[in-house]
């Protein structure tokens, strides 16, 4: 049997698939997701499919089963040409994570998909470890996943990744956006960065490895250190670390994720018919500062892409403004020593890259951004004044 299957591996690998190297990545990460498992994960990875022992939901009195799904998109070329996967994880797990805490849910369970050209072991690796480090830092557990060999089909140094997750709520916890009244105040919690939306634009506007146009001069230098720093190693924030007790404390009365489509899009998605907001525009600072100067942009064509420096709404009470302010900007601080805790963790090996776990963009307070208002004489949800 041991000798067919060497064979067969073989054969697969003359047609472009290396079953081996399969195995060899497996054998590494296992650790690593090990480390995210709680008392309720019955199967280890490597199984026909995972086992999530759900006992705890007898503690609910109405359980719900919240899911989301998402990528990264085109942040993974800069992963690529830069050699830097130690934060890639975080925004595939982020961005599945924080559509379910939207709506009031813990995250408990995540698998993920790589598709890969070329089963490059030690590269792909990393990517799972910082899967699993992002899932460590919401206590979720990583329970497996598919790794996909696409020769042919993929450049060999091309990759995808997709993930998906699984949360719980108690259903008279559910956040629906039902309990936003006129008057109520929306903060915006700070973003790292750009998270892992307008990479096309970004790309556009600076630079594209698809050239595979090497530095010629400090500016280029400069344009890449900048794409390195500031894009790549600034991962999506995992909100749910942040913002999940004043949700159990029934503090939020609605929350918005921006993603995709910016302020415009994705606000409407909570708001009840005949309301709208009234938001105020405020100071860019990096790296949306750079971006919408050498897009020449305007503030509300940036709103439309980015998250501009907030990338988490929640609408709260005029009453629990001070208060919330107050606890969730101790939360952020909180945030960012548990981030470089578990990065050291889960890449012990490279201490010098500890220089860019810092987070420099998430050292900002929450902030007021707007309110609540009823019977719109505008045709919009979203209003900038």
């Amino acid at each position: 049997m041991e000798t067919k299957h060497q064979e067969y591996s073989e054969a697969y690998k003359q047609a472009g698939v290396d079953t081996l190297a399969g195995q060899n990545l497996v054998q590494l990460i296992v650790p690593f997701a090990r480390k995210t498992y709680n008392k309720n994960v019955v199967s280890d990875i490597g199984g026909f499919s995972a086992i999530y022992d759900l006992s705890f939901l007898k503690e609910y009195k109405e359980p719900v089963l919240l899911t989301s799904t998402d990528g990264v998109g085109t942040k993974l070329t800069y992963a690529s040409f830069f050699g830097r996967y130690e934060t890639i994880g975080y925004d595939l797990v982020a961005m599945c994570a924080n559509d379910i805490l939207v709506s009031g849910g813990k995250s408990s369970i995540f698998l993920d998909y790589l598709a890969v050209g070329k089963l490059h072991v030690h590269e792909m690796s990393l990517v799972i470890r910082s899967i699993a480090a992002a899932c460590k830092m919401i206590e979720c557990s990583l329970l497996g996943g598919e790794t996909a060999e696409h020769p042919n089909v993929m450049k060999d140094n091309d990759f995808d990744l997709a993930g998906f997750m699984i949360g719980f709520c108690e259903k008279e916890h559910l956040i629906t956006g039902d309990a936003i009244q006129e008057g109520d105040v929306i903060l915006g919690i700070p973003s790292s960065g750009i998270h892992s939306n307008g990479l096309s634009l970004i790309r556009k506007l600076f630079y594209d490895p698809a050239s595979n146009t090497p530095p010629k001069d400090t500016i280029q230098k400069e344009i890449f250190d900048f794409l390195k720093e500031s894009i790549l190693l600034q991962p999506t924030v995992l909100y749910e670390k942040i913002l999940y007790e004043q949700i159990k404390n029934k503090m939020i009365k609605g929350m918005v994720h921006i993603t995709g489509g910016g302020y415009q899009e994705n606000i409407p998605r909570i708001l009840k018919e005949n309301y709208y907001v009234e938001l105020q525009s405020w100071d860019l600072k990096s790296p949306f500062k750079e971006i919408q100067e050498k897009g020449n942009l305007s503030f509300l064509e940036m709103t439309h892409v980015f998250n501009c420096g907030y990338g988490m709404l929640i609408f709260v009470e005029q009453k629990n403004v001070n208060s919330m302010i107050e606890q969730i900007s101790e939360n952020l601080i909180n945030y960012k020593q548990t981030y470089i805790k578990v990065q050291k963790d889960f890449f012990p090996e490279y201490p010098e890259w500890e220089f860019n776990w810092n987070l420099p963009y998430l050292s900002t307070e929450p902030k007021i951004l707007g309110v609540v208002k009823k019977n719109s004489k505008y045709n919009k949800k979203v209003v900038f004044l």
